[in-house]
Protein backbone atom coordinates (compact mmCIF):
# COMPACT_ATOMS: atom_id res chain seq x y z
CA UNK A 1 0.00 0.00 0.00
CA UNK A 2 2.93 2.52 0.84
CA UNK A 3 4.62 1.66 -2.41
CA UNK A 4 1.46 2.05 -4.30
CA UNK A 5 0.46 5.64 -2.33
CA UNK A 6 3.83 6.89 -3.40
CA UNK A 7 3.72 6.08 -6.77
CA UNK A 8 -0.21 7.49 -6.75
CA UNK A 9 0.64 10.82 -5.11
CA UNK A 10 3.31 11.22 -7.63
CA UNK A 11 1.60 10.64 -10.39
CA UNK A 12 -1.22 12.82 -9.41
CA UNK A 13 1.03 15.48 -8.55
CA UNK A 14 2.42 15.34 -12.43
CA UNK A 15 -1.21 15.02 -13.94
CA UNK A 16 -3.86 17.50 -15.06
CA UNK A 17 -6.79 16.36 -12.74
CA UNK A 18 -6.26 17.49 -8.91
CA UNK A 19 -7.21 15.27 -5.96
CA UNK A 20 -9.82 16.66 -3.64
CA UNK A 21 -8.87 16.78 -0.12
CA UNK A 22 -10.81 13.61 1.26
CA UNK A 23 -8.95 11.80 -1.86
CA UNK A 24 -5.35 13.45 -0.88
CA UNK A 25 -5.63 12.47 2.42
CA UNK A 26 -6.74 8.76 1.48
CA UNK A 27 -3.89 8.22 -0.21
CA UNK A 28 -1.87 10.29 2.58
CA UNK A 29 -2.49 7.72 5.31
CA UNK A 30 -1.02 4.93 3.22
CA UNK A 31 2.22 6.91 1.90
CA UNK A 32 2.96 8.35 5.60
CA UNK A 33 4.03 4.29 6.18
CA UNK A 34 3.04 4.67 10.22
CA UNK A 35 0.99 1.21 9.45
CA UNK A 36 4.61 -0.19 7.96
CA UNK A 37 6.56 1.36 10.98
CA UNK A 38 4.17 -0.88 13.44
CA UNK A 39 4.05 -3.68 11.27
CA UNK A 40 7.81 -4.17 11.38
CA UNK A 41 7.67 -3.76 15.02
CA UNK A 42 5.35 -6.49 15.13
CA UNK A 43 7.53 -8.57 13.19
CA UNK A 44 10.29 -8.13 14.98
CA UNK A 45 8.97 -8.10 18.75
CA UNK A 46 6.51 -11.64 17.30
CA UNK A 47 3.63 -8.99 18.54
CA UNK A 48 1.34 -11.03 15.89
CA UNK A 49 -0.42 -7.64 14.45
CA UNK A 50 -1.70 -9.43 11.37
CA UNK A 51 -4.11 -11.06 14.64
CA UNK A 52 -4.90 -7.31 15.90
CA UNK A 53 -6.17 -6.28 12.10
CA UNK A 54 -9.13 -8.40 12.28
CA UNK A 55 -10.64 -6.06 14.99
CA UNK A 56 -12.10 -3.06 13.42
CA UNK A 57 -10.96 -0.52 16.45
CA UNK A 58 -7.20 -1.39 15.41
CA UNK A 59 -8.15 -0.78 11.88
CA UNK A 60 -9.37 2.56 13.11
CA UNK A 61 -6.32 3.59 15.17
CA UNK A 62 -4.28 2.83 12.14
CA UNK A 63 -6.08 5.34 10.40
CA UNK A 64 -6.17 7.82 12.52
CA UNK A 65 -2.68 8.04 14.07
CA UNK A 66 -1.58 7.71 10.40
CA UNK A 67 -4.09 10.58 9.21
CA UNK A 68 -2.65 12.47 11.80
CA UNK A 69 1.09 11.74 10.64
CA UNK A 70 0.00 12.37 7.35
CA UNK A 71 -1.27 16.26 8.07
CA UNK A 72 1.71 17.16 10.63
CA UNK A 73 4.16 16.37 8.05
CA UNK A 74 2.33 18.53 5.19
CA UNK A 75 1.97 21.15 7.64
CA UNK A 76 5.98 21.04 9.32
CA UNK A 77 6.65 20.90 5.72
CA UNK A 78 4.60 23.10 3.37
CA UNK A 79 7.41 25.85 3.08
CA UNK A 80 9.86 23.43 1.95
CA UNK A 81 7.43 22.07 -0.38
CA UNK A 82 6.29 25.26 -1.77
CA UNK A 83 10.03 26.36 -2.41
CA UNK A 84 11.17 23.16 -4.20
CA UNK A 85 7.53 22.99 -5.87
CA UNK A 86 6.30 20.28 -4.23
CA UNK A 87 2.87 19.37 -4.53
CA UNK A 88 1.93 16.67 -2.84
CA UNK A 89 1.27 18.37 0.39
CA UNK A 90 -2.75 19.35 1.88
CA UNK A 91 -1.31 22.50 2.79
CA UNK A 92 -0.32 23.51 -1.29
CA UNK A 93 -3.24 21.30 -2.52
CA UNK A 94 -5.90 23.43 -0.73
CA UNK A 95 -4.45 26.62 -1.10
CA UNK A 96 -4.35 26.06 -5.02
CA UNK A 97 -7.94 24.91 -4.82
CA UNK A 98 -8.67 27.62 -2.58
CA UNK A 99 -6.48 30.26 -2.14
CA UNK A 100 -7.95 32.53 0.70
CA UNK A 101 -8.71 29.61 2.93
CA UNK A 102 -6.88 30.31 6.73
CA UNK A 103 -5.18 26.62 5.40
CA UNK A 104 -2.79 26.36 8.62
CA UNK A 105 -6.17 26.62 10.98
CA UNK A 106 -8.24 24.48 8.76
CA UNK A 107 -5.25 21.85 9.01
CA UNK A 108 -4.53 22.59 12.48
CA UNK A 109 -8.74 21.77 12.93
CA UNK A 110 -8.11 18.48 11.34
CA UNK A 111 -5.49 17.14 13.67
CA UNK A 112 -7.14 18.48 16.76
CA UNK A 113 -10.31 16.51 15.35
CA UNK A 114 -8.06 13.51 14.02
CA UNK A 115 -6.54 13.20 17.92
CA UNK A 116 -9.93 13.42 19.92
CA UNK A 117 -11.35 10.95 17.99
CA UNK A 118 -7.69 8.34 18.33
CA UNK A 119 -8.19 9.65 21.82
CA UNK A 120 -11.57 8.10 22.41
CA UNK A 121 -11.20 4.79 20.39
CA UNK A 122 -7.99 4.40 22.86
CA UNK A 123 -10.09 4.95 25.68
CA UNK A 124 -12.68 2.69 24.95
CA UNK A 125 -10.58 -0.26 23.66
CA UNK A 126 -8.16 -1.84 25.41
CA UNK A 127 -4.94 -3.65 23.06
CA UNK A 128 -2.56 -6.25 24.02
CA UNK A 129 0.78 -4.65 25.69
CA UNK A 130 2.42 -3.23 24.27
CA UNK A 131 0.36 -2.18 21.86
CA UNK A 132 -1.09 1.34 23.06
CA UNK A 133 2.35 2.11 24.78
CA UNK A 134 3.27 1.90 20.78
CA UNK A 135 0.32 4.11 19.56
CA UNK A 136 1.12 6.43 22.44
CA UNK A 137 5.06 6.36 21.17
CA UNK A 138 4.30 6.71 17.82
CA UNK A 139 2.03 10.26 18.65
CA UNK A 140 4.84 11.21 20.91
CA UNK A 141 7.57 10.43 18.76
CA UNK A 142 5.75 12.35 15.60
CA UNK A 143 6.06 15.74 17.83
CA UNK A 144 9.84 15.39 18.90
CA UNK A 145 10.98 14.39 15.36
CA UNK A 146 9.08 17.68 13.83
CA UNK A 147 11.01 19.49 16.17
CA UNK A 148 14.12 18.16 15.62
CA UNK A 149 14.30 17.46 12.08
CA UNK A 150 14.98 21.13 10.39
CA UNK A 151 16.85 19.75 7.50
CA UNK A 152 13.72 18.20 6.22
CA UNK A 153 11.27 21.05 6.71
CA UNK A 154 13.15 24.03 6.32
CA UNK A 155 14.12 25.27 3.16
CA UNK A 156 16.63 27.51 4.33
CA UNK A 157 18.24 24.65 6.13
CA UNK A 158 21.41 23.46 5.00
CA UNK A 159 21.67 19.98 2.90
CA UNK A 160 17.66 19.58 3.11
CA UNK A 161 16.29 16.88 1.20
Amino acid sequence: CYCAALRAGHAQAAGAERWSYTEYLHNGIDSIAYANVLCCLSLLWGLDMAALRARPAFRQVLRLISAIGRLQNDLHGRDKDRSVGEAYNAAILLLQRYPAMPVVEFLNDELAGLTRMLDRVMAKERFPAPWEALIEAMAAIRAQYYETSTSRYRSDAAGGG
